[in-house]
């Protein structure tokens, strides 16, 4: 199946592995919170404590996503065929999916009923045909505007002397994580990380990383461990405020997307995998595999199946012994992760089969030409 793929020296294919290993963690966030082994293994302390550490490890998958963008988007070329591209499969899943569930559960599409909004169709199917306006996905609609922005952000990086670049990273980290940690209250629009605004920093702080290999000096041994440190700070401040200061709501106050420590355990992991170096027969498998991780996002959190399947899915697995339950979640989150991707197969095919790309490039290059050419004209 891999055989067609040509490796590439100049390709990290670490990074291509982070891309597969932060879609799986993904995932086992999502089978820990959305499936229910978090709140069914509340009813076991030694459950309860050990699902949080593979949630609080599982959770600087998002920002890995956002430092590959960075790493690898900065010395790469910018094509609308590539957002357009991901754009049409986006669409794809949000129009099959919905359609499925049309036939097999049509009272899931039933409107909201204390939904006010207009709606061309009805309120599912709009969701489905317009996937980025009405916000279906959170990080492919804050994804998107994050991509328009990338030729100004790799200009910046490439331009701006070093020192100024790595204060302003910093300030920026800075200013949107402590005051967020502080009060607890999203003071400049972060949403916790949930938005265009975080991809934006993140995609700085990883294509600095690119141009000035920064962090290489960190070994794999040492990443691993800076890992788990964060992690075990994290899971401790938790604990311990539930202990010990029951009264202050903010158990989770180090669980997000801006916080130091999360951020500290993608930029670990990050560094963990950028120095792996897998074996040729390896490479061949991750090339292939790698472009199809984004897809088992889309799948399994399409707001249907995340509503009807997804919930509570898992919630038995919480009341296993403590190693059946640790084997589970991530047995459960393997086959997930590999069920989305031998579906996403049949889509790569039809792509491919369709030429799409190729449509796609070419309708971009008659643009391109077009507007080259009346600006030739106004000269």
């Amino acid at each position: 199946m891999a055989e067609g793929i040509n490796i590439k020296p100049s390709r990290n294919y670490g990074i291509d592995l982070l891309r597969m290993f932060a879609m799986f963690l993904v995932v086992v966030l999502h089978v820990l919170g959305q499936g229910g082994v978090l709140g069914s293994a509340a009813k076991s302390d030694i459950n309860y404590n050990a699902a949080w550490i593979l949630e609080i490890g599982a959770y600087c998958a998002v920002n890995c996503y956002a430092l590959i963008s960075g790493y690898v988007g900065l010395n790469s070329k910018f094509k609308y065929t590539n957002i357009i591209m991901l754009w049409l499969r986006v669409l794809f899943y949000t129009v099959g999916i919905t359609l499925v569930f049309q036939f097999v559960m049509p009272e899931a599409l039933e409107p909201t009923p204390d939904s006010t909004a207009l709606y061309l169709i009805s309120e599912k199917w709009d969701r489905a045909l317009f996937p980025v306006s009405e916000k279906q996905y959170w990080y492919f609609t804050a994804y998107f505007l994050c991509y328009f922005f990338t030729p100004i952000l790799n200009k910046a990086v490439q331009t701006i002397e070093r020192k100024l670049m790595k204060r302003t990273i910093i300030m920026l980290v800075a200013i949107i994580s402590i005051p967020t940690l502080y009060t607890g209250v999203d003071v400049f629009g972060a949403v916790k990380g949930y938005s265009a605004l975080w991809l934006v920093i993140l995609y700085l702080v990883g294509a600095y990383m690119k141009k000035y290999n920064s962090l290489s000096h960190i070994g794999k041994i040492q990443a691993f461990a800076g890992f788990v440190s964060c992690v075990a700070v994290t899971w401790a401040v938790k604990l311990s405020v539930e202990e010990f200061i029951p009264q202050f709501k903010r158990a989770n106050i180090l669980i997000s997307y801006t916080s130091p420590t999360i951020i500290g355990t993608g930029i670990f992991l990050f560094v963990l995998f950028k120095n792996i170096n897998p074996p040729a027969f390896c490479c061949k498998i991750i090339g292939f595999f790698a472009p199809l991780a984004f897809s088992v996002y889309i799948i399994h959190v399409h707001p249907l199946f995340w509503e009807h399947v997804m919930k509570g899915w898992f919630a038995p697995i919480g009341e296993l012994s403590l190693p059946l339950m640790i084997i589970a979640v991530i047995g459960a989150s393997l086959g997930l992760y590999f069920a989305c991707s031998v579906v996403d197969l049949i889509r790569h095919y039809l792509f491919k089969l369709l030429r799409l790309q190729k449509l796609v490039f070419t309708l971009e290059m008659k643009i391109a030409d077009k507007f080259n050419k009346k600006e030739e004209d106004a000269l």
